[in-house]
C-alpha cells in the first residue's frame, strides 16, 4: 500500500504544482 501511496502522493504535488504555476 506504500508503494502505491508514494507516487499517488508525488502526483497529486506535481498537479497542485503546475497548477498554482498556471494561476501565477
Amino acid at each position: 500500500m506504500k508503494k502505491d501511496f508514494e507516487p499517488n502522493i508525488i502526483g497529486f504535488l506535481c498537479n497542485w504544482c503546475a497548477y498554482a504555476g498556471a494561476d501565477l
